[in-house]
């Protein structure tokens, strides 16, 4: 099998690549391993071994199929993070993916994903209301602050008293006038406000 280096993540600079891990959430980098170790699991189990990159290219998609016709319900989501997880360990090998990626492209249009339409803002102070009758006063209060700034579940329960400045904070200047919210970590980068 070609070269392929798996990190620890509880020793990130016992690598000499832990810059590359250091690129994407630990969360991620998580996902991307148990999903490439599971693909060489299945490469060993049936005796395949890629010793170029377009024969890595076609044990990667008929890998697919297979995932894709086992149909055990991890399907898209460990076709997605197999892929991009050999890109991760492996960048040079990107280029060289196509088949392996026009599969991917291809489950996708044959078991498209499913979109839920965001709550109205009718129904959120529904759902804040109820939680209010139920004794969850700070529960409402956060639903109802997560739908008016756009947070993610994540960005919400990572704030902190530290994280809200309000008019004459000294942090935000003389002129500041509202309420803001300091985002410690988003998918967009750190320290951003709302």
């Amino acid at each position: 099998m070609l070269p392929l280096v798996l990190m620890s993540s509880s020793t990130k600079k016992s690598s000499s690549r832990f810059l590359i891990e250091a690129s994407i959430s630990d969360k991620t980098m998580k996902k991307y391993k148990d999903a490439v170790v599971r693909f060489l699991d299945w490469c060993d189990e049936h005796g395949h071994d890629a010793s170029t990159m377009e024969s890595l290219d076609d044990l990667v998609t008929e890998y697919f199929h297979n995932v894709y016709e086992m149909n055990d319900g991890v399907g898209k989501g460990l076709a997605s993070c197999t892929l991009y997880g050999l890109i991760k360990f492996m960048p040079r090998c990107e280029a060289h993916l196509l088949s392996a990626k026009t599969s991917l492209t291809g489950w996708m249009k044959l078991q498209p994903g499913r979109s839920y339409p965001p709550l109205t803002w009718d129904l959120t102070v529904l759902i804040a209301i109820h939680m209010v009758q139920n004794g969850h006063i700070r529960h409402a209060i956060a639903t109802l602050l997560a739908f008016d700034c756009f947070l993610r579940v994540g960005e919400l329960v990572g704030l902190r008293r530290k994280d809200v400045a309000d008019t004459g904070d000294r942090r935000m200047g003389s002129e500041y006038q509202g309420t803001s919210l300091r985002l410690k970590h988003t998918k967009t980068g750190p320290n951003q406000w709302v």
